[in-house]
Protein backbone atom coordinates (compact mmCIF):
# COMPACT_ATOMS: atom_id res chain seq x y z
CA UNK A 1 0.00 0.00 0.00
CA UNK A 2 2.42 2.31 0.57
CA UNK A 3 4.52 1.74 -2.39
CA UNK A 4 1.12 2.69 -4.56
CA UNK A 5 1.18 5.49 -2.29
CA UNK A 6 4.61 6.75 -3.57
CA UNK A 7 3.99 5.60 -7.08
CA UNK A 8 0.92 7.96 -6.77
CA UNK A 9 3.04 11.00 -5.22
CA UNK A 10 5.72 10.70 -8.09
CA UNK A 11 2.96 10.83 -10.80
CA UNK A 12 1.24 13.48 -9.51
CA UNK A 13 4.66 15.54 -8.90
CA UNK A 14 5.55 15.08 -12.22
CA UNK A 15 1.92 16.20 -13.48
CA UNK A 16 2.80 19.54 -11.85
CA UNK A 17 5.90 19.57 -12.90
CA UNK A 18 4.70 19.14 -16.65
CA UNK A 19 1.79 21.61 -15.99
CA UNK A 20 4.12 24.38 -14.76
CA UNK A 21 6.67 24.06 -17.91
CA UNK A 22 3.67 23.56 -20.35
CA UNK A 23 2.00 27.35 -18.62
CA UNK A 24 5.84 28.94 -18.87
CA UNK A 25 6.35 27.45 -22.65
CA UNK A 26 2.97 29.32 -23.34
CA UNK A 27 3.61 32.28 -21.64
CA UNK A 28 6.92 32.87 -23.56
CA UNK A 29 5.05 33.08 -26.84
CA UNK A 30 3.51 36.34 -25.49
CA UNK A 31 4.86 39.36 -26.88
CA UNK A 32 7.60 41.08 -24.89
CA UNK A 33 7.92 38.31 -22.38
CA UNK A 34 11.43 36.30 -21.71
CA UNK A 35 11.26 32.58 -21.36
CA UNK A 36 12.74 31.18 -17.93
CA UNK A 37 13.72 27.94 -16.09
CA UNK A 38 11.98 28.08 -13.06
CA UNK A 39 9.99 30.06 -11.06
CA UNK A 40 12.98 31.53 -9.10
CA UNK A 41 14.44 33.24 -12.27
CA UNK A 42 11.25 35.11 -13.08
CA UNK A 43 11.09 36.61 -9.57
CA UNK A 44 14.51 37.68 -10.03
CA UNK A 45 13.67 39.31 -13.16
CA UNK A 46 11.06 41.05 -11.91
CA UNK A 47 13.04 42.41 -9.02
CA UNK A 48 15.33 43.55 -11.88
CA UNK A 49 12.55 45.86 -13.20
CA UNK A 50 11.59 47.12 -10.23
CA UNK A 51 14.59 48.16 -9.83
CA UNK A 52 15.69 49.80 -13.40
CA UNK A 53 12.16 51.37 -12.75
CA UNK A 54 13.23 53.04 -9.66
CA UNK A 55 16.74 54.07 -11.28
CA UNK A 56 14.61 55.12 -13.94
CA UNK A 57 12.45 57.55 -11.55
CA UNK A 58 15.60 59.05 -9.94
CA UNK A 59 16.95 59.80 -13.17
CA UNK A 60 13.52 62.07 -14.23
CA UNK A 61 12.80 63.11 -10.68
CA UNK A 62 16.01 63.86 -9.16
CA UNK A 63 17.39 66.38 -11.77
CA UNK A 64 13.51 68.47 -11.14
CA UNK A 65 14.28 68.23 -7.94
CA UNK A 66 17.55 69.38 -7.51
CA UNK A 67 17.01 72.26 -10.07
CA UNK A 68 13.83 73.47 -8.40
CA UNK A 69 14.90 74.03 -4.99
CA UNK A 70 18.18 76.84 -6.54
CA UNK A 71 16.30 77.75 -9.95
CA UNK A 72 18.70 79.43 -11.56
CA UNK A 73 20.38 78.86 -15.53
CA UNK A 74 23.36 77.73 -14.38
CA UNK A 75 22.11 75.61 -11.93
CA UNK A 76 19.86 73.66 -14.32
CA UNK A 77 22.58 73.29 -16.90
CA UNK A 78 25.23 71.88 -14.54
CA UNK A 79 22.55 69.68 -13.25
CA UNK A 80 21.28 68.81 -17.05
CA UNK A 81 25.50 67.89 -17.96
CA UNK A 82 25.86 65.58 -14.60
CA UNK A 83 22.70 63.30 -14.92
CA UNK A 84 23.00 63.24 -19.06
CA UNK A 85 26.18 61.99 -18.46
CA UNK A 86 25.83 59.44 -15.76
CA UNK A 87 22.66 58.57 -18.01
CA UNK A 88 25.06 58.01 -20.70
CA UNK A 89 27.77 56.13 -19.31
CA UNK A 90 25.04 53.58 -17.37
CA UNK A 91 23.18 52.96 -20.73
CA UNK A 92 26.75 52.45 -22.31
CA UNK A 93 26.85 49.79 -19.61
CA UNK A 94 23.44 47.93 -20.17
CA UNK A 95 23.03 48.75 -23.81
CA UNK A 96 25.12 46.72 -26.63
CA UNK A 97 24.27 48.36 -29.51
CA UNK A 98 26.04 52.07 -30.29
CA UNK A 99 22.69 53.31 -31.93
CA UNK A 100 20.27 52.89 -28.47
CA UNK A 101 23.00 54.11 -26.43
CA UNK A 102 23.44 57.33 -28.16
CA UNK A 103 19.18 57.28 -28.66
CA UNK A 104 18.80 57.03 -25.29
CA UNK A 105 20.71 59.35 -24.26
CA UNK A 106 19.63 62.27 -26.48
CA UNK A 107 15.81 61.42 -25.48
CA UNK A 108 16.96 61.83 -21.72
CA UNK A 109 18.89 65.05 -22.30
CA UNK A 110 15.88 66.34 -24.62
CA UNK A 111 13.56 65.71 -22.28
CA UNK A 112 15.44 67.64 -18.96
CA UNK A 113 16.45 70.49 -21.89
CA UNK A 114 12.85 71.19 -22.07
CA UNK A 115 12.95 71.50 -18.24
CA UNK A 116 15.30 73.67 -18.16
CA UNK A 117 13.62 75.80 -20.63
CA UNK A 118 10.18 75.57 -19.17
CA UNK A 119 11.19 76.52 -15.43
CA UNK A 120 14.29 78.35 -15.28
CA UNK A 121 13.33 82.65 -15.12
CA UNK A 122 14.10 84.35 -18.24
Amino acid sequence: MDIVECIDCVNIKSAVAEAIQKTMDVIALLPGVKPYDNLGNLFGAYLGRVAVAFVGAAFLIGPMWLMMLRNTLYTGLIWTTVFVSVFGILSAYWVVDYTSVLSATAAYAAVLVVFVGLTTPS
